[in-house]
């Protein structure tokens, strides 16, 4: 397996996952604001 389709593959694999991570993280902080409403 030659380097470009090392890379390729990681990039496959990496992409969704980041992605994945994001819609997590905006998930949680979208439902956390949600439940606790920043009142000051």
């Amino acid at each position: 397996m030659d380097s470009v389709t090392a890379a390729l593959q990681l990039l496959v694999i990496a992409y969704p996952t980041l992605f994945l991570v994001m819609a997590l993280f905006a998930g949680l902080t979208w439902g956390l604001t949600k439940l606790f409403p920043a009142k000051e």
